[in-house]
């Protein structure tokens, strides 16, 4: 009996539907805005140039690199 609870338990936690990354992409304020990315390190500016289908950010820096951000923290530049 516990073994099928716990197997039950299981199958609430699971996500089977997609992500609505299009509504996400349609809605999102960043994509073309320069943001500063904020690390425990160092703060850089960017570019925001789309939102990836597992939801990271892909930015541009100064150099013309793009990078994937996965986790962290971006701050919109108001100019």
């Amino acid at each position: 009996m516990a073994a099928q609870l716990v197997k039950e338990l299981g199958k609430l936690t699971q996500i089977d539907a997609p992500l609505p990354i299009e509504e996400y992409r349609a809605r999102s304020i960043l994509i073309g805005k320069k943001v500063d990315v904020v690390t425990p390190c160092t703060t850089y500016e960017a570019e925001v140039i789309s939102i990836l289908d597992d939801a990271s950010l892909k930015v541009r820096v100064a150099t013309g690199e793009e990078i994937r951000l996965g986790a962290g923290e971006v701050r919109l530049k108001m100019n």
